[in-house]
């Protein structure tokens, strides 16, 4: 049918858009999930990265705020500075004392930082010097309880380094890249006056000038006579660089006399520390780190810092970053200052943070991270693809069976009920002779019982479809069984002038519990469609074989047909299918007589199958019914 294979390829032509739509869709979705999942990836590597980094740099930036406020003078081994008070041995007060050297703090504490090796000083006449390196002994101070003659061994070794490896250092170069280095930190006059501050200090040296008029105790020296009128060794710092030391640390109240070696205006200057810088060559003991900032006096350039080793630092950067528990392993390494910038490298430190590569690459994290998601995504649109495929195969198929029942019914009724209208005028009217009523009455009686057929099978089928039909069990024997259906082959096959032969294979007195009725409705279909597809052939004949045993029963009917063609073997059971050439070969029925009689096969509890398309004897169709010898409860 034209309209039944239009239907079926509209269908198919709505599911394809259906499924291209639907499997598109979701292939973007996962293209698109992958995507997104392999930048959650890399951003969360690059943030654990990044936070990594930035502990770091927190750790060195808290070092290098501390180191940049410390106070300048104490880069120098000794310097100078005149006490508002000094006493002597015995407790007496000296006065007009005046100007006594100290030792730097970093000699007689040494480094807050177990890494720091030494701390030095470029002053202007590029002479290096170090508050924890003597050249040679301070007589005024050898009643200290440290000796200042010479240093530490790891010191030393340092400081030897130094010497022949900071020249290659072009340190004007480092600082000249940022103009604004240095700030200015203050300016003395011979008033004791601030002129001028970095940010925010003025005002607390002002503050401390008017409220303080008590002395720093710790600044208080006890003198012996002897030692007060020894000179300065030429190595002392400057005055300038006492000044500032006397304003700050100790906040004289008062103003310096004029004739004091204090007093002048000099203005100093001491900038915030730059990065580090790597100092080459290194020493055999491992590499070492430059931490340099660059100061003035008056224009002067000077520059102070300190050395660091970086094999202790490297360590004690590796336990702050392990302490996150971000990576498995990390290492630092070390970079020049005109590499490229890369993931990982610091702002404080020349050096870059190595992580392990992601486990299995940032593809296999991502699948990893969503297939979950994706699986259940995909499994869940094919399932709705499938339902919605059967969904519209259900339809389409039931769109075809009306089609078909309608096509089916419509032919079939037409023949009856135009010969039920002619007779039954002819009648009406008068015009059949009385000899031929009896005839036309026997052709009415007979239509009306064709109709009534059609209307029972199509009755039939819809309490099957409905599971509306009850089964009626009872014994019986088997071979009463295939004399009633012999007896109706033979009836069927002499009104059409077929041979019927029946065979049997049962034993004598075989019981069987069955339906009976639906057994015989069963053998009645497959004997009408034999003789209708028999009638016409060369010795037309129909079997019927009936065999089994105590289990089954087995009903076979084959007959001299044409058989049934190949392309038909799958719609054969099919409802309201007659076959192609049925119309040609066969009269009569609507398609529904294998589909009920398998049907009611199914309900037995057996199965009704093709067994040949063509009997090898017989040449037509082989049909079986296999029931068993018993119902099912």
């Amino acid at each position: 049918m034209r309209r039944s294979s239009g239907s079926r390829v509209g269908g198919v032509v709505v599911f394809a858009s259906i499924a291209i739509v639907m499997i598109g869709g979701m292939a973007w979705a996962t293209s698109a999930t992958l995507e997104l999942a392999e930048k959650n990836i890399l951003d969360e590597h690059e943030g654990k990265i990044a936070r990594a980094v930035s502990q770091i740099d927190n750790y060195m930036g808290g070092i290098r705020a501390v180191e940049t406020l410390r106070p300048y003078t104490e880069y120098q081994p000794m310097y100078d500075k005149q006490p508002l008070v000094v006493w002597t041995r015995d407790g007496i007060q000296v006065a007009d004392a005046a100007v006594v050297q100290f030792a730097s703090e970093l000699w007689e504490r040494g480094s807050p930082h177990d890494w720091v090796d030494l701390y030095f000083q470029v002053d202007p006449n590029n002479e290096l010097s170090s508050p924890q390196v003597l050249d040679e002994p301070v007589p005024w101070l050898q009643d200290s309880a440290k000796s200042l003659w010479g240093c530490e061994p790891r010191i030393c070794r340092t400081w030897d380094w130094l010497i022949r490896a900071l020249p290659s250092v072009d340190l004007t170069a480092v600082f000249a890249a940022d103009a604004g280095g240095t700030d200015p930190l203050l300016s003395v006059d011979s008033a004791g006056s601030v002129s001028k501050t970095r940010s925010g200090e003025a005002s607390r040296h002002e503050r401390g000038i008017d409220k303080f008029a008590a002395y720093d105790h710790r600044h208080s020296v006890s003198l012996v006579d002897a030692d007060m009128g020894k000179p300065r060794p030429p190595d002392c710092v400057e005055p300038e660089i006492a000044a500032r030391n006397l304003l700050v640390r100790s906040r004289v109240p008062s103003a310096l006399p004029p004739e004091s070696p204090l007093a002048g205006k000099v203005e100093i200057k001491a900038g915030a520390f730059a990065k580090p810088l790597w100092v080459e060559p290194a020493p055999p003991a491992g590499a070492k780190l430059a931490f340099v900032r660059e100061c003035s006096m008056d224009s002067a350039p000077f520059y102070q810092g300190f050395i660091g080793d970086w094999a202790l630092l490297k360590e004690r950067l590796l336990i702050e970053v392990n302490a996150l528990g971000l990576f498995d392993s990390v290492d630092l390494v070390p970079v020049e200052d005109d590499a490229a910038a890369a993931i990982g490298e610091m702002i404080t430190l020349p050096v870059r943070l190595v992580v392990p590569q992601i486990p299995g690459g940032v593809m296999a994290a991502a699948w990893n991270d969503v297939r979950g998601t994706l699986i259940t995504s995909w499994v869940t649109a094919l399932a709705v693809l499938v339902v919605a495929g059967i969904g519209l195969r259900n339809l389409v198929l039931l769109t075809e069976r009306r089609m078909r029942f309608a096509y089916a019914v419509t032919h079939e009724l037409r023949t009856p009920l135009t010969t039920f209208r002619l007779y039954s005028d002819m009648l009406a009217a008068g015009l059949v002779p009385e000899e031929k009523k009896p005839e036309y009455l026997n052709t009415l009686h007979r239509e009306s019982e064709r109709l009534s057929a059609l209307v029972e099978d199509v009755l039939e089928y819809a309490r099957l479809e409905n599971h509306k039909v009850r089964l009626s069990g009872s014994s019986t024997k088997a071979a009463a069984l295939l004399e009633e259906i012999t007896e109706s082959l033979k009836s069927r096959c002499e009104e059409h002038g077929i041979a019927a032969r029946s065979e049997s294979g049962i034993a004598n007195g075989l019981m069987i519990q069955t339906d009976v009725d639906l057994v015989q409705r069963i053998a009645g279909v497959l004997v009408n469609n034999a003789c209708r597809h028999a009638r016409g052939s060369t010795d037309a004949c129909v079997s019927v074989h009936l065999d089994g045993d105590e289990h089954e029963l087995r009903l076979d009917v084959a007959d001299t047909g044409s058989g049934v063609a190949r392309g038909e073997l799958r719609t054969i059971f099919k409802p309201f299918r007659r076959g192609r050439n049925a119309e040609h070969t066969a009269q009569g029925g609507v398609g529904l007589g294998l589909a009920l009689a398998r049907d009611w096969a199914r309900l037995l509890g057996g199965k009704l199958e093709l067994v040949e398309r063509r009997h090898a004897t017989l040449g037509g169709a082989h049909f079986r019914l296999t029931i068993p010898t018993k119902l099912a409860k």
